[in-house]
């Protein structure tokens, strides 16, 4: 009895753009690490060069929504307003930045991200739709458990340290954390509840999504307790966001994705030795702050 197994044929221009990709986040890398025309030069290159890859991610996103399965139209089409107003607002710090000196925090620039990541959790429940219904209370318990003990460690990591109050700075400042832990938390319940098959652009979208919570959660850190200016390393994390999410957009242009795979339903994952060991898991963290 012999297994057939379909191959995919990768077309040579997405090896060429993931090539792309690397080349760009190692050549950006290289440039904080060398610093050419120092700290001026490298607010000058953070302001302008930083916007490659998140204007890519911008027009390809928009294309997918033309090229993408009818079911996955509506994702691309949030998913290309979200880049939109990323794009929008890195374009407005770096004209205030080039011309101004330092940005406020917040200033109006904070508006379009925290809007930009609004529309992604929007996304992500039109692209996965995952359910209750079919859901045990005991899964949905063991799923709270799990997603309970994420919020907890990146309570502990990101805001804990932190001396927030209740002024503008520090509503705005735990807004980009909470947004990250709100996105990762939508991305586990689609593991942890029956929802739509992650396709290829879909897994770079999560990775992606990843990408920009630790991203966040380190400005966060650096914005509230000193200050954050262009050209940090930080900056890494929203590079390789934007080139992922570029990727993700190209593989769906270019039909890597099929509708078969996105249309079938995965059912709710095994919980019961998860929530366990999570639960074990947190108690002892919980021993451990005490």
């Amino acid at each position: 009895m012999f297994l057939l197994v379909e191959k995919v044929r990768v077309p040579r221009a997405f090896i060429v753009a993931v090539l792309a990709a690397l080349g760009w986040l190692a050549f950006y890398a290289s440039w904080l690490l060398v610093a050419p025309g120092g700290e001026h030069g490298l607010m000058v290159f953070a302001d302008t060069a930083y916007l490659v890859p998140i204007a890519a991610a911008a027009v390809l996103s928009v294309w997918a929504a033309r090229r993408a399965a009818r079911g996955m139209r509506v994702f691309w089409g949030i998913v290309a307003a979200s880049n939109a107003l990323w794009l929008g607002a890195e374009t407005l710090w770096s004209v205030r930045e080039l011309s101004a000196g330092e940005v406020p925090f917040p200033w109006w620039t904070d508006v379009g991200y925290l809007a930009s990541y609004a529309l992604l959790l929007a996304a992500i429940a039109v692209a996965f739709r995952p359910s209750f219904r079919t859901v045990r209370l005991a899964g949905v318990l063991d799923g709270a458990i799990v997603v309970g003990a994420l919020a907890l460690v990146w309570w502990w990591i990101v805001l804990r340290p932190l001396s927030l109050g209740t002024d503008l700075m520090s509503v705005v400042g735990v807004a980009y954390p909470s947004f990250g832990l709100a996105l990762l938390g939508m991305l586990t319940a689609t593991r942890l509840l029956p929802a739509r098959r992650g396709t290829l652009a879909l897994k770079l979208f999560g990775v992606a999504i990843l990408a920009t919570a630790v991203a966040d959660g380190v400005y966060t850190h650096a914005v509230v307790t000193h200050a954050y200016l262009s050209g940090d390393w930080i900056a890494i994390g929203w590079q390789a966001e934007a080139c992922l999410l570029s990727l993700a957009a190209l593989a769906t242009a270019l039909g890597l994705d099929r509708r078969s795979d996105w249309a079938r339903w995965r059912p709710a994952a095994s919980l019961a030795p998860a929530g366990i060991l999570t639960g074990s898991g947190v108690a002892l963290f919980g021993v451990f702050v005490a």
